[in-house]
């Protein structure tokens, strides 16, 4: 906990919020800091909400979407981890779930990451990850409907 009331996690963000594809050592620096992040969220314990709380301010779920949708397939997999165990809570919940856009953001990257499955034999890993994160996605359509349907009205009326 010591490490996030250090604000030691932003040190390692510049590197997982590489947008650079196909430098093997650059993707390996993204690894090893996502590792750090991963690492954050396994953690359970009574600070766990307050690390969710801390990943969520500190912008970490948008820098995990973007390794999900232009990492490799490891960097994929931790990513998809972290998304996954903040969705579970219910500040993450929250966050999803009162914004649409963001939900709908989550969705399309999901979606991407999929269709990429069709020109691909996926890694059971990062499928089992990707599954998670729609299992908890499905979980706050549940819990926020209608936050999400308003927004679903006002892009057919806007179409």
């Amino acid at each position: 906990m010591e490490v996030v009331r250090a604000n030691l996690p932003l040190h390692v963000y510049r590197y997982i919020d590489i947008t650079v594809e196909r430098i093997r050592h650059l993707e390996e620096l993204r690894i090893c800091s996502l590792g750090v992040i991963v690492r954050l969220v396994q953690v359970e314990d009574t600070n766990t909400p307050e690390i969710i709380r801390f990943l969520l301010e500190t912008q970490t779920f948008p820098i995990c979407l973007r390794c999900i949708d232009v990492g490799s397939e490891l960097a994929k997999k931790g990513a998809a981890f972290v998304v996954t165990q903040i969705l579970m809570s219910k500040d993450g919940q929250q966050y999803i779930g009162m914004f649409p856009n963001r939900f709908y953001g989550v969705a399309v990257v999901l979606r991407k990451t999929v269709d990429r499955f069709g020109r691909n034999q996926p890694n059971s890993e990062l499928l089992k990850q990707i599954l998670n994160c729609y299992m908890q996605l499905v979980e706050v359509s549940r819990l926020f409907s209608s936050e999400i349907k308003s927004l679903e009205v006002l892009l057919i009326e806007c179409s």
